[in-house]
This record gives C-alpha cells, sequence and structure tokens, in this order.
C-alpha cells in the first residue's frame, strides 16, 4: 500500500501544478488583459520582434504617477517567445496583477523596454521553465501575494480588482497575502554548471545566468513555499530576496535607492524554500551584492548554493538567512572575496548571518566565509537552538562552518560566531577558522547554553595549514557540557608557519574519551594547541575553567611543540580532573601533556593545575616531558586531593605525573600543593632526564602523603638531578613495596629531603634511597620528622652499586623506630656514604641494622648518631665494615646504649662493627660517648696493657661526660705498652676544641694524617653550594641533647668535614 507523507503534499501539489501547466499548449501563450482598468485596459500587441524574439508588446495600463498599473486575466509566455511592457517616459514602477484563477507559465523572455521596476503579481503561483529569462533594466519582482500596498492607503489587488485610485500613488510599501499563497517554481540549468573531481564543488567558471537583472539592482521572489529544481537566481552587485510566507500575512517593502528590500517583521507564519539539483543563486561584482532569505523550511541539496562574492574593491554584502529549520544537504552557503580565477579582489568579502531553530548540515555541505585574494573574508554569524553537523564528501570536503584564507590569498580570515542550545559537530563534521595562504586565520567563537558535543573524527579549531603563513585564530567554547570522543577534536594548531591560536572554554562538564580501536579511528582526539612537525610558530595556551574535566579511553590535552618554537601552555582550573586509562588496544596512554616533541627544536611551556581533586588512573599520564631539542615546561599542580592510582589494564603501562627529558635538553620542574597526596597500586610521580640532560626539581607540599605500591622518583644518568623536597605537615606513610628514590647513573644526583611535622612510617618493604648506578655522585637524603617508623624489610639507604660517590643519610627527628629495618649508606667501589642521626630515642629490632658498609675495595662510611637513648635488641646492628678495603669511623654520642655493645667482628647478637676483612689496622674506628652507668653499659678492650684513664680523656672533645674511645684499626693502641704502633696511614691523636671552621673533603681513610687530631662537630649546615657539612661550632647556638642540630663527635678535619 503506497503511504504518503503529509509533509510532502506541498512539493507534490507544486509539482503536478507545474507537469498539468506544461501539458497545456494553448495556456503557455496566452496573456490575456482582464476589464478591471476599464478604458486604462492593458493591450497586447502579439508578434512583435523585440531583440530577435518573437513576443508580445503590452502597452497601455493605469498610469499614476510614476507607476503604471497591468491588470490580465491569464499570463503565460511560451518557450523561445517573449513578452515585452512598454515603459513610458517617467515611469520607475510597473506594476502587473493576475485576476484569473491559474498561475503564469513564463517559459521564455519577460522584458521591459525601459528602467523601470517590474512587478508581476499572481495569487495562484509562478512558474519559470527552463529557458525563462529577464531583459528589464531595473528590478524584478515576482510574487503571489494578494495585493501590493502604497503609501495612501491604496491596495492593488488580485482577489478584489480595482482601478487604482486617481489620487496621487507614489511607492508602494507592502505586500498582502490572503489564503494559500500560490506557490514559485524555478526550474533552470542549473545542473549544466562543471564540477571538480576533488572537492565535489561546482567551480565558479562559466556559471549560467538564470533569471539575472542589471548590475545594482533586486531580483526578488515572494510567495507561498519556493521550489527551484536547477534554478539559477543571478543579480551582479545587487540584491536577491527569497522569502516564502504563509496566509493572511504581510511583507513591508523597503525603498533602498531605486528599488525595494522586504521586512518580514508583520508575517505570521512563514513557508517553505526548497533548491535541489545544483540550484544556484548568486551576487557577485566589484561590491558583491547581498542575499536575503526568509522561510519556515529552508532545504539545499545536490550542491545547491547561495553565494554572494566581491571580485573588486568593494565591500561584499552580506547573506542573510532566516529559517525554523535550515537544512544543507550537500547544499553550499558562502561569501567570498575574489574567486579561485580572479585573484585581484581587494574588497573585504560579505558577512553571513543564519537564524534558525535547528540548522542541520549533512554530507558535505557547509557554510563559508573566504578570501580568494587580497581582502579580508567575512564573519559568518549562526544562532540556533539546535544545530547538528555531520558528514563529508571526501577528505576535501566536510560538513561544517568556515572562514577561510584560500591558496594564493593575502587577506586574513573572518571569525565564526557561534550561539546556540544544542551543537553537535559528528562523522567529520567541522567548525574551522583556517589559513591555506599568506594571512591571519579568524577565531571561532561557540557560545551553546546545553552542550557541545564533537563525535567521530568531528573537530572545531583554528589552523594554519601546510606552506601557509600567518598567525592562528582563537578557539572559544562556553557550554554546559562539552564531550569530544572517539578521534574527535578542538584545537588550535599550526602545520605551517605562524602562532597558533589559544583555546579558551568554559564548562560545567568536559569529557575528552575514545572508545573505538586505532583500526578505526587512527587520530587520538582531544583539546589541542600545538606546532606540528616541519611546523614554525609558538603554540597557544589552553584555558579549561569547569567543574569536572575527564580524560579517558587514550585522548589528550595537549599544547606540545612538534616543529621549531615554543610550546604553548595549559591552564585548568576544575572542581575535578580526572585522567584514566589507556586507548582499548591498551597502544597509548589518556594524557594532559605540555612538553616538546623528539624533533622540536624550542621550549616546551607550562602545566597548571588548580582543582580539588585530581586523579590519574589505568595508566593516565600527566607531564611536561620533552623528548626534542628544547627545555622542558614547568608542572606546577595545586589540588585538595590527589590520586595517582594503578596502571593500565594490561599492566604495561603506571598512571604518572611527570616533568621528564629523554632529549638532549633539561627537563622542567613539578611542584605540587595538596592537601592529601596518594600514589598506589604501581603508579609513580617522577622527574628524571637522560644523556647529559638535567633533571627537574621535585617539590611537594601536602598534608599527608601515602605511597603504597608506588614510586615517587627522580632520576638522571650524566646530567645533574633536581633537588626532591617533600614538605608534609602529617603524616609521610609508604606501604607494600613503595618507593621514594633520587638516583643517578654518571651525573650527580640531587638532595633528597622529606620534612614531616609528624610522622614518617615505612613498612612492606619500602624504600627511601639516594643512589648512584655508575661513576656519578649519589645526592644526599635529608630526613626530619617527629616519629619516623620502619618495619617489615623498609630501609633508608643512600648507595653506590658502582665506582661512584654513595650521598649521606641524615636524619633528625624525635625518635627512630626500626623494626625488621635498615638505615643503610653502602658503596661496591667508590667513594663511602655516611649516616648521621640525631633523635632522643633510638631503637632498633629484629634484626633491624644501621650500616655503611663497603663491598670489593671501597672505604666503609662513617656513622655518626646523638641520640638520649640507643636501644638495639634481637640482632640489630650498627655496622661501618668493609671487605677489601678500611672499615669506617662510628661515633656515638648517646645518654644510654642498651642491648648492644661493640665487637671485632659481627656476631649472632647486637653488634656495633666497624670491621675489614683485611684485619688489623684496616679495620676502623668506633668512638662511643656515654653518661651511663658504665657497670651496667661499658664497653671495653679485650686486653688491658695500659691504663685507659692515662691516656684517654673522659671526652676527646669536651671535659664533663665520660666516654670510651675503641680504636680497632690503624691509629689504636699496640696491645703491649713496649710495641710499637705500625701505622700504614694515619694516626689519631686527641684536642681540645677550637673556634674556628675550615671546610675539608669528605672523611675517607686515604686522607689521614698523623698531622689531623679528632675535632668535635657541633653540627650541620648547608654551604653555598648546597652542600651539608659538619662544624665544630653550634649553629643551633645552645640545645638540649637530642634536639636541634648535630652534635656529633670528633670528625677529622680540625674545623669542619663534608658528610
Amino acid at each position: 500500500m503506497l503511504k504518503l507523507d503529509i509533509q510532502q503534499l506541498p512539493w507534490l501539489l507544486l509539482l503536478t501544478m507545474v507537469t498539468n501547466l506544461w501539458d497545456i499548449p494553448g495556456a503557455q501563450a496566452q496573456i490575456i488583459p482582464d476589464n478591471t482598468l476599464g478604458r486604462e485596459a492593458s493591450t497586447v500587441t502579439p508578434n512583435v520582434n523585440i531583440q530577435g524574439i518573437n513576443s508580445h508588446r503590452i502597452d497601455g495600463g493605469a498610469v499614476r504617477g510614476s507607476s503604471l498599473f497591468h491588470s490580465f486575466q491569464e499570463f503565460n509566455i511560451n518557450a523561445n517567445q517573449g513578452a515585452y511592457f512598454s515603459n513610458p517616459a517617467g515611469i520607475t514602477n510597473i506594476l502587473s496583477r493576475i485576476t484569473g484563477e491559474n498561475a503564469s507559465n513564463i517559459l521564455g523572455t519577460l522584458g521591459v523596454l525601459g528602467n523601470a521596476n517590474l512587478f508581476l503579481m499572481n495569487p495562484n503561483g509562478i512558474i519559470f521553465g527552463p529557458d525563462a529569462r529577464l531583459d528589464i533594466g531595473g528590478s524584478f519582482f515576482a510574487t503571489t501575494a494578494d495585493g501590493i500596498l502604497f503609501d495612501n492607503g491604496f491596495e492593488f489587488t488580485a482577489s478584489n480588482p480595482q482601478s487604482p485610485t486617481l489620487l496621487t500613488i507614489n511607492i508602494p510599501i507592502g505586500l498582502s497575502f490572503r489564503d494559500n499563497p500560490g506557490p514559485i517554481g524555478v526550474n533552470g540549468v542549473g545542473n549544466q554548471r562543471t564540477i571538480t573531481s576533488e572537492t565535489k564543488l561546482p567551480t565558479g567558471e562559466n556559471e549560467p545566468p538564470g533569471l539575472q537583472v542589471p548590475d545594482g539592482q533586486t531580483l526578488g521572489l515572494i510567495g507561498g513555499d519556493l521550489d527551484f529544481n536547477s534554478g539559477v537566481l543571478t543579480a551582479d552587485q545587487g540584491q536577491i530576496a527569497l522569502g516564502s510566507v504563509g496566509p493572511n500575512s504581510r511583507v513591508g517593502l523597503t525603498q533602498q535607492n531605486s528599488s525595494y528590500l522586504p521586512q518580514y517583521d508583520q508575517v505570521k507564519a512563514f513557508g517553505n524554500i526548497q533548491m535541489n539539483d545544483l540550484s544556484f543563486v548568486t551576487v557577485q561584482g566589484e561590491g558583491g551584492g547581498s542575499i536575503q532569505v526568509f522561510a519556515r523550511n529552508l532545504t539545499l541539496t545536490e550542491n545547491s548554493e547561495i553565494s554572494a562574492n566581491t571580485l573588486g574593491s568593494q565591500p561584499g554584502g552580506r547573506i542573510e538567512v532566516q529559517a525554523e529549520s535550515i537544512t544543507l544537504a550537500r547544499g553550499i552557503i558562502r561569501a567570498n572575496s575574489g574567486l579561485d580565477q580572479n585573484k585581484t579582489a581587494t574588497g573585504t568579502g560579505g558577512n553571513i548571518t543564519i537564524t534558525a531553530q535547528t540548522l542541520q548540515i549533512l554530507d558535505g555541505g557547509f557554510v563559508a566565509a573566504a578570501t580568494h585574494s587580497q581582502g579580508n573574508g567575512g564573519n559568518v554569524t549562526i544562532r540556533a537552538a539546535e544545530i547538528d553537523i555531520r558528514g563529508q564528501v571526501t577528505n576535501n570536503r566536510r560538513s561544517g562552518l568556515f572562514t577561510s584564507v584560500l591558496r594564493g590569498s593575502t587577506g586574513n580570515a573572518g571569525n565564526l560566531e557561534i550561539e546556540a542550545q544544542r551543537l553537535r559537530v559528528s562523522n567529520s563534521g567541522s567548525i574551522a577558522a583556517a589559513t591555506f595562504g599568506n594571512g591571519n586565520a579568524g577565531n571561532v567563537n561557540v557560545r551553546s547554553t546545553e552542550s557541545i558535543e564533537v563525535l567521530d573524527e568531528g573537530a572545531i579549531r583554528s589552523v594554519i595549514a601546510r606552506n601557509a603563513v600567518g598567525n592562528g585564530g582563537n578557539v572559544t567554547l562556553e557550554t554546559g557540557k562539552l564531550r569530544i570522543a572517539n578521534g574527535s577534536f578542538v584545537s588550535a594548531t599550526t602545520i605551517g608557519s605562524g602562532n597558533a591560536g589559544n583555546v579558551n572554554i568554559t564548562a560545567q562538564d568536559i569529557q575528552v574519551t575514545n572508545t573505538v580501536s586505532p583500526e578505526e579511528v587512527s587520530f587520538r582526539g582531544g583539546i589541542l594547541a600545538q606546532i606540528n612537525e616541519s611546523a614554525q610558530g609558538n603554540a597557544g595556551t589552553i584555558t579549561l575553567n569547569t567543574q569536572r574535566l575527564s580524560i579517558q579511553g587514550g585522548a589528550v590535552v595537549s599544547a606540545p611543540l612538534l616543529g621549531a618554537g615554543r610550546g604553548g601552555n595549559i591552564v585548568i582550573n576544575a572542581q575535578q580532573i580526572e585522567v584514566s586509562g589507556t586507548r582499548v588496544d591498551g597502544s597509548t596512554p589518556s594524557l594532559l601533556f605540555a612538553g616538546v616533541g623528539d624533533q622540536a627544536v624550542g621550549e616546551g611551556g607550562t602545566l597548571t593545575l588548580n582543582t580539588q581533586d585530581l586523579i590519574i588512573q589505568g595508566g593516565g599520564v600527566v607531564s611536561t616531558n620533552t623528548s626534542g631539542d628544547g627545555r622542558g615546561g614547568v608542572l606546577t599542580v595545586k589540588a585538595s586531593q590527589i590520586e595517582v592510582v594503578g596502571r593500565s589494564s594490561d599492566g604495561e603501562l603506571s598512571s604518572r605525573l611527570s616533568a621528564a627529558s629523554s632529549g638532549p635538553q633539561n627537563a622542567g620542574s613539578l611542584t605540587i600543593t595538596t592537601d592529601q597526596l596518594t600514589v598506589r597500586d604501581g603508579a609513580d610521580i617522577t622527574v628524571s632526564s637522560q644523556g647529559e640532560a638535567n633533571a627537574g626539581q621535585l617539590t611537594i607540599r601536602s598534608g599527608t602523603i601515602l605511597v603504597d605500591n608506588g614510586q615517587i622518583v627522580a632520576q638522571t644518568q650524566l646530567g645533574s638531578g633536581g633537588e626532591v623536597n617533600l614538605f608534609v605537615s602529617d603524616t609521610l606513610t609508604l606501604t607494600h613495596g613503595a618507593t621514594i628514590s633520587a638516583t643517578t647513573q654518571d651525573g650527580i644526583g640531587g638532595i633528597l629531603t622529606l620534612n614531616a611535622d609528624n610522622t614518617v612510617t615505612l613498612n612492606g618493604g619500602s624504600q627511601i634511597t639516594s643512589s648512584v648506578t655508575g661513576t656519578g655522585t649519589a645526592g644526599t637524603l635529608v630526613l626530619n620528622t617527629n616519629q619516623l617508623q620502619l618495619s617489615d624489610r623498609s630501609g633508608l639507604n643512600v648507595s653506590s652499586l658502582d665506582t661512584g660517590t654513595a650521598g649521606n643519610l641524615l636524619v633528625d627527628a624525635t625518635a627512630i623506630q626500626l623494626n625488621r629495618s635498615t638505615l643503610s649508606a653502602n658503596t661496591a667501589q667508590g667513594n663511602q656514604g655516611n649516616i648521621g642521626l640525631n633523635a632522643r630515642d633510638i631503637r632498633l629490632r629484629d634484626n633491624s641494622a644501621i650500616t655503611t658498609d663497603a663491598t670489593g675495595e671501597a672505604t666503609g662510611g662513617n656513622i655518626l648518631i646523638q641520640t638520649d637513648i640507643l636501644v638495639a635488641l634481637e640482632n640489630s646492628d650498627i655496622s661501618a665494615n668493609a671487605q677489601q678495603g678500611i672499615g669506617g669511623q662510628v661515633m656515638i654520642d648517646a645518654n644510654a646504649v642498651f642491648g648492644t655493645a661493640f665487637r671485632p667482628q659481627p656476631t649472632t647478637n647486637s653488634d656495633i662493627t666497624a670491621t675489614s676483612e683485611l684485619g688489623g689496622q684496616s679495620s676502623g674506628i668506633v668512638v662511643l660517648n656515654t653518661d651511663a652507668d658504665p657497670d651496667q653499659n661499658f664497653i671495653g678492650f679485650p686486653q688491658e696493657v695500659v691504663d685507659p684513664a692515662a691516656l684517654i680523656a673522659k671526652n676527646p672533645c669536651q671535659q664533663g661526660a665520660d666516654n670510651e674511645f675503641i680504636a680497632t684499626g690503624h691509629g689504636g693502641l699496640p696491645p703491649i705498652p713496649t710495641q710499637e704502633v705500625h701505622l700504614r696511614r694515619v694516626s689519631v691523636g686527641l684536642a681540645q676544641p677550637v673556634a674556628q671552621t675550615i671546610t675539608q673533603p669528605p672523611l675517607t681513610a686515604g686522607q689521614r694524617s698523623s698531622a689531623n687530631r679528632p675535632i668535635p662537630a657541633r653540627g650541620w649546615i648547608r654551604n653555598s653550594q648546597g652542600k651539608v657539612i659538619l662544624v665544630s661550632y653550634d649553629p643551633g647556638q645552645t640545645n638540649p641533647r637530642g634536639s636541634g642540630p648535630f652534635l656529633f663527635l670528633c670528625p677529622q678535619a680540625p674545623g669542619a668535614s663534608n658528610l
């Protein structure tokens, strides 16, 4: 059963009427005057040769002032024939009405023998055939109104025909429509236009003129429904007015020069305008002209086009379109300055203004304002509640809204202004301001109160194309919800030469995501401000203001430098930022990035995040990495809560917050300020560099820090490591194998400083380390806290795994508790590391250790401990041992030492040792200074061959306290008084304190001298080079034992010793 769409009825009726009219040969040749004008009736003379055409000449009519009135029963013109109106002197307007019941069928030439304007009014309809043409000197209006209104109140009407009043009639002021205005049809030869194979667009060459008025005049079609089938309208440097109005409406006419422009403010309802099959409505010339279109539904299909082009030095006219619904299904609305075949124009292109409830641009349809020449392009302004842009014809022709500077042009592009409630750009649709020539791109400004969706390779962008020169425009979006998905992007990009524009987005919610595989959509999609490969210029700034930003599925928010110039900055202000997951195949992470690409030359931009909650999970990455020949940018995060969590679903990629360099230039710094920081389940925070580049500085200020099976890492290869500073107002907790580390291979490691006002807790094998793996120098590890608690194989360590110099481990705390854990400064072949501890209470249990042991030929490091109480139980050791090198020094200043004792070799008990496998004088030194009862905790020599009181002061550096001095290697006492002391390198004497401070290199056995006497270290300071050194004075003035600066005993140098 045949189904009929009710909405198609008007078009079906119109086509039926047109077909029926063409099937009546007699109707096509009839021009029959009526008798409504009496003695002033029109007269028709047939078979007059006018302009070589067999024509009807129309004379007579009623003359009123400068107006001439004609009235006809029927008015039709056959193909290859003409009908010409005489133009008496002084007549500027010829007004003709058809009072019969049939539509007029204009298949031939309609003309005026003069320059008067011509009005053709038939309420039943007017149809222009494929060979119809105009031959008039003035403007032309075809209307299916019922009457023409004049300023004296007279109405020249077709339904109630009367003779015009004898009173003076000046100018027409409007058109009056009664019930059911008839349609106007234009059937032409637009389908004969040439189409390019690349873009599927009309070339603009050898265009058929169709219905055309002289330059500067107006061509108006105002009636019921308007239907174009390959129809063509042309008004060079003039105006075209298309209006489809409903019943009981009035259209005003405003005089402009010698013509008129319709006004629709009194129209109650509008009708439909449809342009099909390469229909073409155009104005062009020195000044471009203008086009006005009013309808309820406007549809352009099959490369049908509305265009205004300026080809000279004058500004182009505007295109104004108003309708409830506008559909461009491969249809085109455009305004140009110049054309491809005419690049000498200097005039500014006209503006395009579109107002609608719904705007659909489909299948390669577009609205564009462009410059092909030296003039600037016009602006495009869209106001619609619903905007839907989708599809493409070819890669070179996407559906969209565009302003552009085309190839070979030198003007600047216009701006795109869009206001909507809901905007959707999908399936390769695009909104773009671009330059392909030598000129600046325009700005893109979108305000959509409810939502903006950019989906399935859609785009909103400003771009400087390949080989183009100019600056990009800004992209500004304001909306309730922004969603960018599946290879789509919002961007300001340079592919040629010039600075990219900025991207500014304000939205309640921003979602950037991918849910498809790289095979389906190759591009990751996101928000971009970048300089592409081989391009030159500075990237713009991305500014996002939102309640929530979500980056998922491998999508990106990125401002990279991939060519030559400077990378862009990113500033995000949000309540919540989430960077989560990878592409569905796990190949690439979701990314928030400001950095420098592999082949780039120049500096990276900065990345600044201001948020309540920052969540990085599932392999997501936030970074300012540099891999090219450019310095990395600064990464700054301010948040109430930060969570860096987990790895990608396949476990290959860790969630990461980083500032790194994998190229020859230095990495940027990373600064984090938060109330609560959590790094867990394989995630990491990293500052790093490769090669000779320096790593950036890492600074974290937080109320609490939890690192749970995660990492905070600073590492470098040959360059210098940046300082790592953690300031924690409450607790720092590492658990389940978590790590905080500063490592270097052959460079200089940065100082790792941790300050926690309350507690530092490590358990489950967690580590805080500063190490060197090659020939470099590890940095110092400094920890200041109230409570330091290590358990279950956890540790603080500084180490050298090769020939490099190990760093120093310095801890200042109220209490230090180790349970099956370690504080270590170990070295393999390089210079030793040292440990300095200052705490009221130090307790070691269950095989814990404080060790500066060395392997191979390396020298054992030094251990300096100041405390009130030292307790070491259950085989917990303090050691500065060596294998084939010299043992280190252990110096302990304590009120009491419990559970441990000096021993020449390690045992299964809790030991204090400074041994060497070489034995003898290669063993180190142990110094104990204690106020404890010697009967309870006495450590003596194995042989009492001399009186210790005769040779050793109670305190070798300061009188007034009991002490012991145990020498287990060179520089010690002989077994019997008559033996000669065989000194291999140094001897250690006793000295009184001196006030002066002399800085000297780190303590090593190879630098000992018999002239050096131990002087007490009263504390530590950081010198102008940032190095930590021990000093013989008290930098804290007066401090009780176990608090404030270190009061280490007797380092060798007579003033100070580097740690």
